[in-house]
């Protein structure tokens, strides 16, 4: 299936005043999904070992859906707050910048495919083969440093924002970058960096490349290096070959990784009433369900009482 998202064309998104690209409920789903975009059962033809491998690393960390012209995309079950690249950190490798994640599913989403913003879905991850160690657009602007997840590029008739403003942007201090707790060091704020220069705007900024030298010279401290290794998997369909970090690295996210990435981590969507991209009308029937409850309960208790009054009545006579 993924060697046919790779060539697919067809549907039109368009672009919306936030610079995300809008689909019609129709344009989601193909055949075999519902209106929620869920697969019906039996449905689902997986062929490829890819395929097999990051349908069973991420099924239980989010949903697939289909965005029709495209393919299947996942789209991470996380609160609506969360965006990728911010639980984690950055070490330099033998190919630049590597993004070590602390979610369960980072290995393989920060590395290979890209992420898009879907209005009305929120974040999600189209799938990729070729291994690298981010995918994501640079600005360096005063005293900070802000990074974008680069979208898809693929022959495709869907519209993507390739140039976001900057409010779209991570954007760290240079002194922060090399934190290994990003997530708390994180600039909300990133005009009081800016020194009264204004946000960067028509480009500026943007760079190629971030050299490891530059973020030495910001940070005074000496960039920790990262080895990676590639790892044979096997499906029932063959092997694939992944690329991963080092063990020292591997166990140190398994140390903290829980911790730091669980609060932004949220049950699969069809148990929460709300995730990241849209509020589901299940959680409006939950409290429904607890007023009928209420309610019932408060007609026991009367019919109860009136009972017991009645008894009492009957005894004195």
């Amino acid at each position: 299936m993924l060697a046919g998202l790779l060539g697919a064309s067809g549907s039109i998104g368009v672009l919306t005043a936030s610079g995300y690209p809008s689909y019609d409920n129709g344009d989601y789903y193909g055949d075999n999904y519902d209106d929620s975009g869920n697969m019906y059962p039996g449905q689902q033809e997986i062929n490829d070992p890819y395929d097999e491998y990051y349908h069973s690393r991420l099924q239980r960390h989010g949903e697939w859906i289909m965005v029709q012209g495209y393919g299947q995309v996942w789209r991470p079950s996380v609160v609506a707050s969360w965006s990728p690249y911010t639980l984690g950190y950055w070490v330099a490798s033998e190919r630049g910048w590597m993004w070590v994640s602390y979610e369960p599913f980072g290995d393989i989403v920060y590395h290979y495919g890209n992420w898009g913003n879907l209005e009305g879905r929120g974040w999600c991850w189209f799938p990729g083969r070729e291994w690298a160690p981010n995918h994501v657009d640079w600005n360096d602007w005063q005293d900070s440093i802000g990074w974008y997840p680069t979208p898809p590029s693929l022959s495709i008739q869907i519209r993507l924002v390739l140039r976001p403003s900057y409010e779209h942007y991570i954007w760290s201090s240079h002194r922060n970058f090399l934190n290994r707790d990003f997530s708390r060091y994180r600039e909300r704020d990133p005009s009081r960096l800016w020194r009264g220069a204004g946000p960067p705007r028509d480009g500026a900024g943007r760079i190629d490349q971030l050299t490891v030298s530059a973020v030495e010279s910001w940070t005074g401290k000496r960039a920790p290096r990262i080895r990676t290794q590639e790892v044979q998997r096997r499906t029932q369909r063959g092997e694939v070959k992944i690329v991963v970090p080092d063990q020292q690295t591997r166990e140190h996210v398994r140390k903290k990784g829980a911790k730091i990435a669980r609060p932004w981590l949220a049950p699969k969507a069809k148990d929460q009433g709300q995730v990241q991209g849209k509020v589901q009308v299940k959680g409006k029937n939950q409290n429904k369900a607890q007023d009928k409850g209420k309610d019932q309960a408060q007609d026991k208790g009367k019919d109860q009482a009136q009972d017991k009054g009645k008894g009492q009545g009957k005894s004195n006579r």
